[in-house]
Parts: C-alpha cells; sequence; structure tokens
C-alpha cells in the first residue's frame, strides 16, 4: 500500500517539476518573421529598415521584462528598454543587417526611429539601421543579408518581398537570389538568401 502511494506522490511531484520548469525554457527560443526595406538617399545607401515581428512566447517574455509599471502592457517610456535590450545588443552582429560592398561589409553607423509594440500577443519592432555607401557615376555593388549568424534568433526573413527605395537621382537595379559563390558569404547557411543591388549617379 505504502509503494503505490509513494509513486503516485513521485510522479506528481515529476510532473509540478516539469510545469515550472516550462516558462524558463519557453523565453530560451527567439524567432521572428522579418521583411526589411533597403534606403537610399540623394548621396546613396543611406540604411536597412527592419520589421520584425517576434513568437508569442518570446513576446510575453519580453514584455514582462520591462513592464516597470506592472500593468502588463507595453507602454511607450519602456520602449527604449526594448531597443537596449534587443536592438542595441546586436552591436557587434553589426544588428544582425549585413551590407557587403565588393569585398568589404560597411559598418552600422548605428539604429535610428525605433519603435515597437504589441498585436495579438506577437511584438514587433521597426527600426533603421544606418549604413553609408555613396553613389558615384559607375555602378556599385552590393548584397544585403538580414540574418543571425549566431543563430539566437531564428529568423524566417521574406527577402523575395523586399523594397528598394531610392530617388530620381539614382539609378538602382536589384533582385533576391541565393548566397552562393561569394567567399564573404561563406559564413551563411545555405538556406539564406540574400538581395543583390547595383546603383550609380544617374
Amino acid at each position: 500500500m505504502v509503494l503505490p502511494r509513494m509513486l503516485r506522490c513521485l510522479k506528481c511531484a515529476l510532473i509540478i517539476a516539469s510545469l515550472c520548469c516550462l516558462p524558463s525554457f519557453a523565453h530560451d527560443v527567439m524567432s521572428a518573421d522579418v521583411s526589411f526595406e533597403v534606403l537610399f538617399d540623394e548621396n546613396g545607401l543611406s540604411g536597412v529598415r527592419n520589421h520584425w515581428v517576434f513568437n508569442e512566447e518570446y513576446s510575453a517574455h519580453a514584455v514582462y521584462d520591462v513592464d516597470l509599471n506592472g500593468n502588463g502592457l507595453l507602454d511607450i517610456e519602456e520602449e527604449p528598454l526594448l531597443q537596449k535590450s534587443i536592438v542595441d545588443t546586436l552591436l557587434t552582429a553589426n544588428y544582425n543587417n549585413y551590407v557587403l560592398s565588393g569585398a568589404r561589409f560597411l559598418e552600422a553607423k548605428g539604429v535610428s526611429d525605433f519603435s515597437a509594440k504589441m498585436k495579438s500577443g506577437r511584438l514587433s519592432l521597426d527600426f533603421t539601421v544606418l549604413f553609408s555607401e555613396p553613389a558615384v557615376v559607375d555602378y556599385t555593388m552590393l548584397v544585403v543579408v538580414v540574418s543571425d549568424v549566431h543563430s539566437k534568433i531564428m529568423m524566417d526573413v521574406d527577402t523575395d518581398a523586399a523594397k528598394v527605395l531610392f530617388p530620381k537621382n539614382l539609378d538602382v537595379e536589384y533582385f533576391p537570389d541565393w548566397l552562393k559563390g561569394i567567399t564573404m558569404l561563406k559564413a551563411f547557411d545555405s538556406s539564406v538568401r540574400g538581395l543583390f543591388l547595383r546603383f550609380r549617379k544617374m
């Protein structure tokens, strides 16, 4: 009689322990649906505009971490904390935006126009990573990649739907394609696609 009762108690304890561990594991899975726009001004390349929508589990955890007033909502004064905890920590990875010009990666100059909101239980972030590559008379060739080579964020990037915004004084052509055969991009997973561009002054 004692042994079956002990086994039932042990099973209950294991179930409770496993349930208690679920939240700590859930927020480790950070995935996001990602889209982006490549931005040009009259002088040339100016930045990459990012739109990231995180999965519900990570969204709940991220908002909880910055909820200063404990109301369970994302308030405007809490947005800078999200930028600091999610976007600014990606500085060493160029904010997960890579721009290859010839044989060199352009250095990200910073982040602007950051905003965050919750919709249908999912956290979305919008921000622009600033770059600078001037337009000249001859074509400049670029490859833009939005990815996480460190696998901290499982990104589903819609490169095919990427947009390119440019003024009338520039000639810009672009198309999405695989990164095969480019030595500088061999560190990226074979499933990653890039946006290939060339631009020049009119």
